[in-house]
């Protein structure tokens, strides 16, 4: 349940160049005051729109690390959503993999 400060945000990825940086920089400010985000319309006015698999696993990592569930990540997505856990919940099992790009 989300608390009265906990609103969603919601970013147009397709901003500006449309490029990695409006992802992560939404993402860290997400992750920083624990609110949740959805970023959309993900690189909308490039020749191939949605995510790349470098922004891709930048994201799992981030989610990784910090415990936070996401919606949307996947190859071509163009919408991404982000919340997080309850302190109790979080788990930091799994892997962390690099891309070469």
């Amino acid at each position: 349940m989300q608390g009265k400060d906990d609103h969603l945000t919601v970013i147009n990825g397709s901003y500006g160049q449309g490029g990695g940086r409006i992802l992560r920089t939404f993402l860290a400010l997400s992750a920083i005051h624990q609110k949740p985000v959805t970023i959309q319309h993900i690189r909308a006015n490039r020749n191939n729109p949605g995510l790349w698999l470098q922004p891709l696993k930048e994201l799992e990592a981030l989610a990784l690390s910090i415990g936070a569930k996401i919606k949307g990540v996947s190859m071509d997505s163009p919408r991404v959503h982000y919340a997080f856990q309850k302190r109790g919940e979080r788990r930091s099992e799994g892997s962390m993999e690099t891309s070469s790009v």
